[in-house]
């Protein structure tokens, strides 16, 4: 998968995780008084085009999930403060995570997002080692081994919103918009784009 060039970033993304799911544990009851609210379904609309197959991706997630599919799908999306930023800006690393857990379709994601929040770098090269951009997306479609890793292009996001678990840490809303070139196993180059969203949880403070 991506190779992360920064071992405090995997320890970030698990220390979130568990952050994650302490919030979660607590955010059974809609009339909480933490005032959030639901933003409305995840949802996942991918294209990747070969030379000779077009791959396509979508779905949309209830949230909160509904009873009975409480185990097809987990959704996470995790942000914590960039531990490589040094300027004093509010610079932030996002990882993101989509699981269906019936047909094994996951869509990974690691992205670096400026004190606008807008994506500071295009996506990168896994074997590029320039040091500050971990951005990436890994895509795998359900039903196949078959890994799509993102080596070039652009990212669009809006309607971020964050709700803090700890001072520099928590979980995130957003729409990602993008496009650019992905490579499978074989070097085989797929033109990719879509839309993802992840949108708030019930019960959290957003901002």
């Amino acid at each position: 998968m991506m190779k992360v060039k920064n071992n405090v970033l995997k320890v970030l993304f698990i220390s979130l995780m568990f952050s994650f799911a302490a919030c979660s544990s607590d955010d059974d009851n809609p009339n909480d008084d933490n005032g959030g609210t639901i933003g409305g379904n995840h949802t996942y609309d991918i294209e990747l085009v070969g030379a000779s197959e077009t791959i396509e991706l979508s779905a949309s997630i209830p949230n909160p999930p509904q009873e009975g599919e409480e185990d097809v799908f987990n959704v996470s999306a995790v942000y914590g403060s960039n531990p490589d930023d040094g300027d004093g800006d509010d610079n932030m690393v996002i990882s993101m995570s989509i699981l269906n857990n019936t047909s094994s379709e996951m869509i990974y994601g690691l992205f670096n997002l400026g004190d606008n929040r807008e994506a500071l770098y295009p996506f990168a090269h896994p074997d590029d080692n320039s040091g500050d951009n971990e951005t990436g997306l890994i895509i795998i479609p359900g039903g196949s081994s078959a890994i799509y890793e993102s080596i070039s292009g652009t990212l669009n996001f809006s309607n971020v919103k964050l709700s803090g678990t700890t001072i520099a840490t928590g979980v995130t809303s957003f729409t990602l918009n993008f496009s650019g070139d992905f490579i499978d196993e074989d070097d085989n180059i797929y033109q990719g784009s879509g839309t993802i969203v992840i949108s708030p949880l019930e019960g959290l403070n957003y901002n």
